[in-house]
């Protein structure tokens, strides 16, 4: 009984209103993100997983969440990190977006490869 009692008295503890703000600005900050993206590229040629039906247009970038980074203090979630996989898909393979995104903080090349004539160099960024 001691066991539930203690399971009950951290469930009391948890502040939801806190938690769904926390995730709001972590919505906020995906939509920073794609802004980033966006003027980086010079376009709108930026896809947040887009389904395999879209079209995409080059030079573009396409992009999805990858994982969620938590660092931990006093049994609770203290920060997150996203991590994306972003892919630069250009037909010139000394595209200057590449140059530009692997300029970004905290962002790592992963590989390049070549495909239907188009470029791809495959980034993972956390933000």
């Amino acid at each position: 009984m001691d066991n539930e009692n203690a399971v009950h008295a951290v469930i009391r503890e948890i502040d939801v209103d806190k938690i769904i703000e926390e995730v709001d600005v972590d919505d906020e900050n995906r939509l920073l993100l794609q802004e980033i993206l966006e003027n980086l590229m010079e376009s709108r040629n930026v896809y947040f997983q887009p389904p395999s039906s879209m079209r995409i247009n080059t030079p573009g970038i396409v992009y999805n969440r990858n994982r969620i980074i938590d660092e931990h203090a006093n049994n609770k979630v203290y920060t997150q990190k996203n991590s994306y996989n972003v892919t630069v898909i250009d037909p010139n393979p000394d595209s200057v977006y590449v140059r530009r995104i692997s300029r970004l903080p905290l962002c790592t090349h992963n590989r390049h490869y070549t495909e239907n004539n188009l470029n791809y160099d495959s980034y993972t960024l956390y933000f």
